[in-house]
């Protein structure tokens, strides 16, 4: 469409932040005065810089970018990169007249078009509706490394809810292979997968083959950051008996996340053979994101063994408690770890620390928040031995409602912050739940001390975070 320069809207002459709704409506002008036939695609063509810039606009308005695909091929291909950017499905859903699958549906959009590359996140789901049953919907090996060798760009891959039936030989299939080494994936979360292993021989003591977890992982052999939510196997429980004779490649991950703990139904030396996978000599970053029983022995091994690590998010949980200055858990599910007794870790080596804190009012919690505010004194003391600058985010949850904020000494809380030289920046967010759901706490209404909290906001280099 011919604009005349004189009353070229602002957009056009680089108004830096033009109206949304002027952004809108110029593809979609362009789009009308295309199809009335009376002008050109030629003289329908604006910059290559411009199209962007007001593609880069409508990022999020999926309507809108759908009206600036259609004006010409050039708004097209710009369209397809935020319109593709990000892909949900449901592995199994069938809704198509013949009965295909989404699935078959998505990989042969895959073969005729080039979506693929535009694709970035990816989220695999199975559909809670789908009439097959859990133990039928399933990926195999060769469908799901055919897949991701059609997404040569993606960075982001979450898998959840369904079963991923890992075929014989599979580690030898060219495509499987390729998958181990994509270039891209950088990002894999899983979370409530079930893994099944036909070849699974319960007498073999290969150091892949025998545990079908590990063979999956295998197949992401490149990723930098692996975040673990509810993961089973199909098969019995593996004795001591099936070993590792010899330990597999181990895969270099800086960042690990158990984002709904680590509910793997394996045995001791399962579990152990999956940590022996990982280089914790390249482990910068370790989240926990829910403290669960199974974790306890986990994080105690990461933590101690992983001498790089600078950034550690965990809950403060009541299976912790405080002897001679060291944190140690509690001799609870870790019998067969050997590692009672063994302390936690030390925060010396790290930069970043987030933690979180549940306190319960009336009489219920007396024994669960001596534990607590024992641990938030022991936590607060050995800060004082980190000899280089960090950050301190706090997250305290009072349940029961106004009594549990009196569980907290808060002279006490300012006064040890103060001794913390090497503190730069501290963020405090306190919440109380009871009352149909959680609010963020007034501190004038629950009769939080005033002058501590401006004392430790009036701290030199401290950013205090009170809603």
């Amino acid at each position: 469409m011919c604009i005349p320069r004189t009353k070229q809207p602002a957009l056009l002459v680089g108004n830096p932040s033009p109206p949304l709704e002027d952004v809108i409506k110029t593809p979609r002008s362009l789009t009308t005065h295309l199809q009335s036939g009376n002008s050109t695609p030629s003289r329908c063509q604006l910059p290559l810089e411009l199209i962007e810039a007001i593609l880069f606009h409508l990022r999020h308005r999926k309507a809108a970018l759908k009206s600036c695909s259609l004006v010409s091929r050039n708004w097209t291909h710009y369209c397809r990169q935020h319109l593709f950017r990000q892909v949900t499905f449901d592995w199994d859903r069938k809704d198509s007249p013949r009965g295909n699958s989404e699935s078959s549906r998505f990989l042969a959009l895959l073969d005729d078009s080039p979506i693929g590359h535009f694709i970035q996140i990816l989220f695999i789901t199975s559909s809670p509706f789908s009439t097959a049953p859990r133990s039928h919907v399933d990926i195999t090996t060769e469908s799901f490394a055919r897949l991701l060798s059609r997404l040569e760009n993606l960075k982001f891959l979450h898998i959840r809810s369904f079963q991923i039936r890992l075929e014989p030989q599979a580690e030898k299939d060219p495509l499987v292979l390729q998958m181990s080494y994509h270039r891209s994936l950088d990002n894999l979360v899983i979370d409530d997968l079930t893994i099944s292993d036909p070849s699974f021989n319960y007498n073999e003591c290969s150091p892949i083959a025998t545990y079908p977890f590990l063979r999956f992982l295998h197949l992401f052999g490149q990723i930098s950051s692996l975040s673990l939510g509810r993961c089973f196997y199909k098969g019995r429980p593996l004795s001591k008996a099936n070993a590792i004779l010899s330990p597999p490649p181990k895969f270099k991950i800086p960042t690990l996340k158990l984002t709904t703990g680590l509910e793997m139904n394996f045995s001791s030396n399962s579990v152990k053979a999956f940590l022996e996978c990982i280089d914790l000599h390249q482990l910068e970053s370790f989240h926990v994101a829910q403290a669960h029983s199974q974790n306890i022995g986990l994080t105690n091994y990461i933590v101690e063994r992983s001498p790089n690590l600078t950034n550690v998010s965990l809950n403060l949980p009541d299976f912790l408690f405080m002897q001679e200055d060291r944190y140690y858990w509690r001799n609870e599910y870790v019998d067969d770890w050997n590692w009672n007794g063994s302390p936690l870790f030390s925060l010396r080596q790290l930069e970043s620390i987030t933690s979180g804190i549940h306190l319960i009012g009336d009489n219920e919690g007396d024994y669960h928040n001596k534990w607590v505010q024992t641990i938030l004194k022991s936590l607060l003391r050995e800060m004082k031995r980190i000899d280089h600058e960090f950050i301190l985010e706090l997250s305290v949850l009072l349940e029961k409602g106004p009594s549990a904020v009196n569980l907290l000494n808060w002279s006490d809380i300012r006064y040890r912050m103060e001794e913390l030289p090497m503190l730069t920046k501290m963020s405090l967010r306190i919440n109380v739940s009871g009352l149909g759901g959680s609010q963020a706490v007034d501190p004038d209404l629950y009769d939080i001390p005033r002058r501590d909290l401006l004392a430790l906001r009036e701290r030199c280099g401290v950013e205090l975070d009170i809603p």
